[in-house]
């Protein structure tokens, strides 16, 4: 067997395997040069010869679920019927039930989540689950993964509880087998957030607090900053502000500036005791002027963090200079996108925040125009304010335009990962990340179907 990457979906989704002795050469041509296209179009009349010449065996189903996977991305309104079908013919032609299955019905729970339908992948996140377990045991890093999607499906679906039930003795259990740093490392985050999301914020600030050094030992930056952020997001919704901003500073520290992480992280320095946060953002502006000079790219976007803050302080009056500045920089056709994206960025939260609703999502449409000129396709950043930008449209009540945003955000995420060579740790903690993007498109569908749109 030979493992082709054709595409990544999602934790519990990797790439399936086509034996090359059996392959459409055309195929894995298509597959060598991560042509998807290509591939789908070889590879479908391939498998119907497949299953015409080999009705009753397990000839097939190799080649319907590379079929499967390809339509994800080249067909993406099959796929979920392709899957379905890939599964059926495992389950009548492989005996016993193993990897195949495990592999097939994750990867057909992932695309039913996908689509918004958590309710109906859970059976399936289930059996996945379950034969991961079986073939590779409990505490194997994919059987892990597919407990995570597991109960990250029962979140959607309003089962906070079983969520914390399924986590908390696989925990146990890993720690107790020594399954690994990382395998311990994805288990308490996906404990805290289940923790949260049934109000348990003490046992959740502890779970993020013992998950924090496992990130550190295997210097995994983007879990720690994500560690960090949610930790700082959690101590401010219970007033522990000074806390938080400690927190967010670090994470400011270590990102790259202007990243949807930055900003949040920003904002929850801003929303602490006034001294520490001004004289910070103030020692921004001032090192960038220093440093770069008063014509630096940089600097307005520094003095509209500043102004912001200053503004929701209720010191309007010092803002002015700043503000003549930046709508100057904002008017001129030479500002770089990316700053134009920051500023109007740090604008939509601050009107998000205030429930200026229609003048956040004019500053939102206007950062994301900026975006689609700053950054690649598949940049994070981009994929992050998209997001982003999709939420605040739910917010507001706009749910077309809500889901219009969300449903892109996870095509450029499914993108991205495809072109992961390998779904590794990176990749899955990239994929983690995204589960506020899949229980806000549910939000949406539902608001929508509710609406009778």
């Amino acid at each position: 067997m030979k493992r082709i990457s054709a595409l990544l979906l999602l934790a519990t989704a990797p790439a399936f395997a086509a034996e090359r002795e059996r392959a459409n050469p055309m195929v894995v041509a298509a597959l060598e040069q991560d042509d998807a296209r290509a591939a789908y179009a070889a590879a479908v009349p391939q498998l119907e010869a497949c299953q015409k010449a080999h009705p009753n065996d397990d000839t097939c189903v190799d080649m319907a679920g590379l079929v499967a996977s390809l339509a994800v991305d080249v067909e993406p309104r099959a796929a979920r019927a392709r899957f379905a079908a890939a599964l059926a013919l495992a389950d009548r032609t492989v005996q016993p039930e193993g990897e195949d299955h495990a592999r097939l019905a994750g990867s057909l729970a992932s695309v039913l989540a996908g689509e918004g339908r958590a309710r109906e992948a859970v059976p399936h996140a289930q059996r996945s689950a379950r034969l991961w377990a079986a073939a590779r045991g409990a505490t194997a890093q994919r059987a892990v993964d597919a407990a995570l999607f597991e109960a990250s499906l029962y979140g959607l679906v309003g089962q906070g509880d079983a969520a914390v039930a399924r986590l908390r003795p696989l925990l146990a259990a890993a720690v107790a087998a020594k399954a690994g740093p990382q395998v311990e490392l994805a288990l308490r985050r996906g404990l805290a957030d289940a923790l949260v999301a049934i109000g348990d914020t003490r046992g959740a600030e502890g779970a993020y607090r013992d998950a924090l050094p496992l990130a550190l030992a295997l210097k995994d930056a983007d879990s720690e900053q994500a560690i960090l952020l949610d930790l700082a997001k959690l101590l401010a919704a219970r007033g522990e502000k000074a806390g938080a901003a400690a927190l967010a500073r670090r994470v400011v520290a270590s990102v790259r500036p202007g990243s949807a992480r930055a900003l949040r992280a920003a904002e929850l320095i801003a929303a602490a005791p006034v001294a520490p946060e001004e004289a910070m953002l103030r020692a921004q502006v001032d090192r960038i002027r220093r440093d770069q000079g008063a014509g630096s790219p940089a600097l307005p976007l520094a003095e509209a963090r500043l102004a912001i803050w200053l503004e929701e302080h209720g010191r309007r009056a010092e803002t002015v200079d700043m503000m003549k500045r930046i709508n100057a920089a904002l008017a001129d056709p030479a500002t770089l996108p990316r700053v134009r994206n920051g500023i109007f960025w740090s604008f939509a939260g601050y009107h998000l925040r205030r429930g200026a609703h229609a003048d956040a999502l004019a500053a939102f449409a206007a950062a994301h125009r900026a975006a689609l000129l700053a950054f690649d396709e598949a940049d994070p950043l981009l994929i992050e304010q998209e997001a982003g930008y999709g939420g605040a449209a739910m917010i507001a009540g706009d749910n077309s335009r809500a889901r219009r945003l969300l449903m892109s955000a996870q095509l450029r995420t499914l993108r991205r990962l495809a072109a992961t060579p390998d779904f590794d740790a990176p990749a899955q903690a990239e994929l983690r990340s995204r589960a506020p993007l899949f229980r806000w498109l549910v939000r949406t569908d539902w608001q929508l179907a509710a609406a009778g749109r």
